[in-house]
């Protein structure tokens, strides 16, 4: 399977994966996550729009967990499952969606799975679990406090979309 991972729930994502027996090759963003690849001896791509050819089918899964880039449609079409788990999916679709909640003063935090489609954030909706974070001081206590759920998704993730996962 193929993994778009950045910054700390990237890693979450990447450590569950592992931790279940997962064999993967990620699209870090940013050097931590880059930082784990090398550790754990993952492969990596630079881009999952690269040129590289990982479609064989032990690899027709593809995650995003805080991904950076638009998937190109014919790669989309190519894999069996391509999902994407992102925060406050309900309401705020996009860049900085822990922010806008916290604005907003929403305190009905979800971290969600959906379909990736070539709109961001557009797909159909397959999961969402919901944290009453009341009383969080900032929006990054709320990114604290939602990296359990994070965990949960890749995890059910994996029972749901990955044969064998161990």
């Amino acid at each position: 399977m193929i993994l778009m991972a950045g910054g700390i729930k990237g890693i979450l994502a990447l450590l569950t994966l592992k931790a279940r027996g997962i064999e993967l090759v990620c699209v870090p963003y940013g050097k931590d996550v880059e930082h784990v690849c090398r550790i754990l001896q993952i492969r990596t791509m630079q881009s999952v729009n690269s040129k590289q050819k990982y479609y064989n089918s032990s690899e027709d899964v593809l995650l995003s967990v805080h991904g950076r880039e638009i998937v190109d449609r014919n790669i989309l079409d190519a894999k069996r499952v391509a999902v994407n788990i992102h925060p406050y999916l309900y309401a705020y679709k996009g860049k900085d969606p822990v922010e806008r909640a916290w604005a907003d003063k929403n305190m009905s935090a979800t971290v969600g799975m959906h379909e990736m489609t070539e709109e961001v954030d557009g797909g159909l909706v397959i999961r969402e679990l919901c944290l009453d974070v009341t009383g969080s001081k900032d929006a990054n206590d709320i990114k604290y406090r939602l990296n359990p759920l994070y965990v949960e998704m890749v995890d059910y993730f994996v029972d749901e979309y990955i044969p064998g996962g161990s």
